[in-house]
């Protein structure tokens, strides 16, 4: 058995996994962008000075809606989507072919795509 190390130096060196690995990269930051321009078409318009009220924050505004909004726009659904078809292929591969734990895989694959995105940033 090899090291954790050893196993995302060898995940991150085998050029079969490269594309995918790629496209969860480039699908992530299609997402980042849709869900800044959902969330800055969404916010509201910022109140006027004058017209502050005062109230506190009752237990059904903290469990009655989400904190986030649902952002469901077909451009964010589709990159949610293709992420998730991607790595859990990538992940079910990783586990049969190094005999790993669906854990032991996650990690390793959270690894290996840090280190895809650092190398992209030094770039």
């Amino acid at each position: 058995m090899k090291t954790h190390e050893e196993l995302v130096e060898a995940i991150y060196n085998n050029s079969s996994y490269r594309s995918e690995i790629l496209c969860i990269i480039n699908l992530r930051a299609k997402l980042e962008s849709a869900l800044k321009d959902f969330y800055a078409s969404t916010s509201p318009e910022p109140a006027r000075l004058g017209a502050a009220v005062v109230r506190m924050i009752r237990y059904e505004d903290l469990i009655g809606r989400p904190i986030l909004p649902d952002a469901d726009s077909p451009e964010i659904h589709r990159c949610r989507s293709g992420i998730t078809l991607l790595y859990s292929a990538l992940l079910k591969g990783l586990m049969h072919a190094h005999e790993l734990s669906t854990q032991q895989a996650n990690k390793a694959l959270l690894d290996v795509l840090t280190l895809y995105m650092n190398d992209q940033k030094t770039r």
